[in-house]
């Protein structure tokens, strides 16, 4: 009698089928892992519209009016004296708290179509550094359990796709920094952007052939890494004055 070995049948980028079980097993995980990319993006939106200015605010100008009379005395002293209390005096008026009832102006949100417009690479620019982490933290998961691979996968693409948009919008922003102090900063920050981008790229290629899928995860310290420079350059750029 001759015997007939049966495979299992494979899914999509030749990731075995999994059974009902695992499905619902990946089904779990990948709610799980959207739920955490949301939760990344919000906190570095948030983190994003954070206020850096941590300098300490300059010496009033009474003070220094005052120390400068008082180093050098001349005939005009008393003069100089009496104009730095006068402006001691107005600069504490103005610092002055409102007084209950007094009304101030209160902030008016931009319109909402507009703001979902402008600045397109700072809102997109957070998808691929997700999707890197997330894709080399299921690769190395599936090195044990291959079933996680096909979610890494997607990950892989989704962040090829996003990084390469997040380069083209940031091309079109960073004529804001043109013939500023941080010109240089910028030309930097490109070409680590046209690295991460191509190195995502690459990373996309690999899971579409078989004998450089397996040393996927390796590349993905690779890119992992490329990001994150990438990444911590362009928060200077944008938030550091």
């Amino acid at each position: 009698m001759k015997v007939v070995s049966r495979r299992p049948a494979r899914g999509i980028l030749g990731i075995y089928k999994p059974g009902k079980a695992r499905c619902e097993e990946m089904t779990k995980l990948a709610h799980f892992l959207i739920l955490v990319v949301m939760l990344l993006c919000g906190l570095a939106a948030a983190h994003q519209g954070h206020s850096h200015e941590s300098a300490a605010p300059p010496a009033p100008q009474s003070l220094r009016s005052a120390g400068t009379a008082e180093s050098r005395p001349t005939a005009g002293a008393a003069e100089k004296r009496a104009s730095g209390s006068s402006t001691e005096a107005a600069n504490d008026d103005a610092g002055a708290p409102a007084k209950a009832g007094e009304s101030r102006e209160a902030f008016v949100a931009p319109p909402l179509r507009a703001e979902l417009t402008s600045h397109l690479h700072n809102k997109t620019v957070h998808f691929p550094i997700a999707y890197a982490f997330g894709a080399l933290v299921l690769l190395l998961l599936s090195l044990r359990r291959s079933d996680l691979a096909g979610g890494a996968y997607v990950l892989i693409i989704l962040g090829a796709v996003a990084g390469i948009a997040a380069l083209f919008f940031g091309l079109a922003q960073g004529k804001e920094f043109e013939g500023t102090a941080k010109e240089w900063l910028l030309e930097l920050h490109e070409r680590l952007g046209y690295g991460a981008a191509g190195s995502l790229a690459a990373w996309s290629a690999m899971i579409f052939i078989p004998s450089a899928r397996r040393y996927a995860w390796i590349w993905g310290f690779v890119v992992s890494a490329v990001v994150t420079v990438t990444a911590y350059y362009g928060g200077i750029l944008a938030l550091v004055d």
